[in-house]
């Protein structure tokens, strides 16, 4: 029985990926390829969308037809959600989401997910 650990278990935290790369792949903690500023620009350009139309189906119930519905206060509320996840995504760019895993230190995981987790409990 060995009392070491192997060889790949132990170092520093911050100089080990989050998760292994791919074959012929280095992490690289320094300038990582990433899609953090697409990201946003994404969530950014569907609830501009999303709100234009919530808003024109509102204007058309309430003052065209007189007569605002349950499925509109739906729509309204899951316009919300929509809302509250675009800007914890936009956030958790900060953290390393739009980031490979393997271009994120161990170290800093654990922030990532407390950022990740949260948005998950108000969806």
């Amino acid at each position: 029985m060995s009392t070491g650990t192997s060889s790949g278990s132990t170092g520093n935290l911050a100089e080990i990926p989050a998760a292994m790369p791919p074959p012929g792949v280095m992490p690289d903690f320094n300038s990582p390829d990433n899609y953090k500023h697409r990201n946003i620009i994404l969530h950014s350009v569907v609830l501009a969308i999303s709100t234009v139309a919530v808003l024109v189906r509102l204007y058309t119930r309430a003052v065209i037809k007189r007569s605002i519905g349950v499925d509109d206060w739906f729509a309204l509320l899951s316009w919300a959600f929509a809302l509250e996840f675009s800007v914890v995504m936009a956030y958790a760019t900060k953290w390393g989401f739009g980031m490979h895993m393997y271009d994120i230190r161990a170290s800093e995981i654990l922030d990532t997910l407390k950022v990740f987790h949260p948005g998950q409990i108000l969806l």
